[in-house]
């Protein structure tokens, strides 16, 4: 899919994973109403209450306001036969019921204006935020570009914030003519204009669900070609640079403007589509009116009925039309917090690690990978089999393969970016899995190849390694790290923002940057994703210094790619199909003419 880069689906084979994976689609599909109602509760959060409450409000006003409507005809009756005063008792009543309905919906509309729909949003993100914390990394990395952005921002949003306003919509269409419907009853010929109510505008339901499967397939496609489209835009505009270079950039355009369309075109084939079924829906309301009308002239010619009673049920039924009419177009609403739902339920549904809190951290630091197996989800094979090695602190120990042998992952399972499917981890004899994330994490230092920086200052980019050190501490990182010159001739030094995604920095300096946050972390174990692996001779130079005087006294791991920089490692592991194919020093290695030979001959031609 468009907008989602090698290393984002790193992990799955190439196949991006879709939050669909982890939904029981019987779940949402074979459910009705009565489950939407539930989701919707339950995306109100800690509010439900305060929810249900306004609901309650809310079906109380529009019953009465039903009532109110019925109540119009002992309301004409006695100004046809001049009695005032049945009229103004029946007119009091009238307001009363009214001023009731207004104050009733005031309240209930306080759910919203009272800010109670917010703070459940706030509330499903941060636990959205607390889930994703504890999902494994490995995971999240496959999942499709922008989808879980597209979550925690919108799809909240539409979930909670839909909530009191479809259910209201759906209280004002339920008893309104259910109010009016049982007060008629109390009236000479009424019940006959009642019960007309109740065989009739029901019919709206199955029109309604006939609809509803519609509206689902219509804006799932739409969301679908949506994501395209943001994963398109963001492709595009993170990668203007490189499409002018190459002079690909009218191609891309192209490509991006092919994306739109698809989005308009998907739009006016759902809104052509919608054009007879909705004129069913509309027609089969006016057949309802047009029923009643009928079946009422002919009470009334029989003289069962009094004609202020049809005048009544036809101003009555005409407000009530309004009612439904509103609801069926406001009925894609339901749908689209459904599919938010669906998104939302999907992330929470992602399996979680476990975590447990270690009383003391161990006092050693040597490394062993005991029978370790792993196999990324969607994946039939696995990409680790049966791994044992034996990691001495305070040694210096690289990892050497083609791509797609598993050293990545090996040191990924070490950072417990997920866990083993066989086999455990330990760290001084200690199970990874005994301790907190936060114990693990503060044993570790880790400098990729590709730094991510924040937006932010310098300064608070460097700290985060270390959030209680001091400026001077940071400073001093800086300096160990070789990048304090090139910061202070930044116009604004340490305070100087950080663009997106680091791109007013080189690859060197953003290097050193994150070496910077590794010493100032000072952890005794430091994992090196070949931090020089992309950069020019001065870069690689200054990069090289700066790591220098990060690896004194530390137990190292380092993914290699150019042999030349793990010479001097005491001991080296080649990985081929999830296995340990060869193991030990340089000179070693090259004697036994095999996998690390090969790769060495080949970079020394180089």
């Amino acid at each position: 899919m468009a907008g989602v880069s090698t290393s984002q689906s790193l992990g799955v084979g190439g196949e991006m994973m879709k939050l669909d994976s982890y939904i029981n689609p019987a779940t949402f599909h074979s459910k009705g109403l009565f489950h939407s109602y539930r989701l919707l509760l339950d995306s109100s959060g800690s509010q439900k209450g305060k929810l249900i409450f306004r609901l309650l409000s809310a079906g109380l006003s529009a019953l009465l306001f039903g009532i109110s409507l019925a109540l119009l005809y002992p309301l004409l009756l006695s100004l046809d036969t001049q009695q005032p005063t049945p009229f103004y008792r029946t007119l009091s009543w009238i307001v009363a019921l009214l001023l009731a309905a207004i104050v009733l919906r005031i309240l209930a509309e306080t759910y919203d204006t009272k800010g109670y729909a917010n703070l459940a949003i706030h509330q499903l993100r941060t636990k959205l935020g607390e889930k994703l914390r504890r999902v494994p990394l490995v995971m999240l990395s496959g999942l499709r570009s922008g989808e879980i952005n597209s979550v925690l921002v919108q799809s909240i949003n539409e979930a909670a914030g839909y909530a009191f306003t479809l259910m209201s919509i759906i209280l004002y269409a339920i008893f309104i003519p259910l109010g009016a419907a049982v007060c008629l009853c109390f009236f000479d010929g009424g019940w006959r204009f009642a019960l007309l109510i109740c065989l009739i505008f029901p019919l709206i339901v199955p029109l309604y669900l006939w609809r509803r499967k519609a509206f689902r397939r219509g804006f799932s496609i739409l969301a679908e070609a949506n994501t395209k489209l943001k994963g398109e835009a963001v492709e595009f505009t993170q990668g203007l640079s490189v499409l002018k270079s190459t002079l690909q950039l009218a191609d891309k355009q192209n490509q991006f403007k092919l994306v739109a369309q698809d989005v308009a075109k998907i739009q006016q084939i759902g809104t052509k589509k919608g054009e007879i079924p909705n004129l069913i829906i509309t027609s089969t309301v006016q057949f309802g009116l047009l029923v009643i009308l009928l079946l009422g002239a002919v009470w009334v010619s029989m003289g069962s009925v009094h004609w202020l009673m049809l005048a009544t049920v036809m101003i009555m039924i005409a407000r009530i039309a309004d009612v439904l009419n509103f609801f069926v177009q406001m009925a894609s609403l339901l749908e689209i917090f459904m599919i938010s739902s669906e998104k939302l339920a999907g992330l929470m549904a992602l399996p979680e690690l476990t975590e447990q809190t270690a009383p003391r951290l161990p006092e050693k630091v040597d490394i062993q990978y005991e029978q370790v197996s792993f196999r990324y989800p969607q994946q039939n094979s696995a990409v680790l089999n049966q791994i044992d090695l034996t990691i001495p602190e305070k040694t210096l120990t690289a990892f050497v393969g083609s791509s797609g042998c598993g050293k990545s992952t090996l040191l990924k399972l070490l950072l417990r970016q997920g866990d083993p499917e066989q086999g455990r981890i330990k760290i001084g004899g200690m199970d990874i899995r005994h301790m907190s994330q936060s114990q693990l994490m503060s044993m570790i230092s880790v400098v990729f190849q590709d730094v991510y920086l924040f937006q932010d200052s310098i300064l608070n980019n460097i700290r985060m390694a270390k959030p209680d050190a001091d400026d001077e501490a940071v400073i001093q990182a800086a300096k160990v790290a070789q990048c304090h010159e090139f910061i202070m001739q930044l116009p604004q030094g340490y305070d100087t923002q950080v663009s997106d995604i680091g791109s007013n920095f080189s690859g060197g300096e953003k290097q050193r940057l994150a070496i910077a946050r590794a010493i100032l972390k000072d952890a005794p174990i430091l994992i090196l994703d070949e931090p020089t692996a992309a950069l020019d001779t001065y870069n690689e130079l200054a990069v090289q210094r700066a790591l220098n005087a990060l690896v004194k006294d530390k137990t190292i791991l380092i993914i290699a790619h150019r042999l030349s920089t793990i010479v001097a490692a005491n001991q080296i592991y080649v990985l081929d199909n999830g296995g340990i194919a060869e193991q030990g020093t340089h000179q070693e290695l090259l004697a036994k003419q095999g996998i690390y030979a090969d790769f060495w001959r080949k970079q020394v031609k180089e």
